[in-house]
């Protein structure tokens, strides 16, 4: 039903002759027609998909899950939307995570470089 649209979200105006209208109205200007610039991508676990980092104009960051599809090109699944601040926040945390990943592997080295002695060896 028309009346059930939640706040802050797109709102259908019109239906007539199969065409949608939407209504915009309201909602943050996030879904404004704010230029964006894609900054990098990452392979995905497919060749058909990839996430990429892309920069507003107003300087907010997406990190967008993409797929690919035949005739349509690389498409946005799901974002998380950033704030500059909460961006600050994730490098921090990915350095943490990348030193306990090299914590781990030296831990595995040294493990493997160990020679287990039988008891009563001598």
């Amino acid at each position: 039903m028309l009346s059930d649209v939640r706040k802050n979200e797109p709102s259908v105006e019109a239906v007539a002759n199969n065409q949608i209208t939407l209504s915009l109205e309201g909602l943050p200007d996030r879904y404004s027609d704010t230029a964006k610039e894609i900054v990098g991508t990452i392979p995905g676990a497919d060749p058909n998909s990839r996430i990429a980092v892309e920069l507003s104009d107003s300087g907010e960051i997406d990190l967008c899950n993409q797929s690919f599809g035949n005739g349509i090109g690389w498409f946005t699944q799901n974002r998380i939307m950033l704030t500059p601040e909460q961006l600050v926040a994730l490098q921090t945390l990915i350095q943490r995570v990348s030193g306990k990943l090299q914590e781990r592997e030296a831990e595995a080295a040294n493990k493997e470089r160990l020679i287990p002695i039988r008891p009563g060896y001598r």
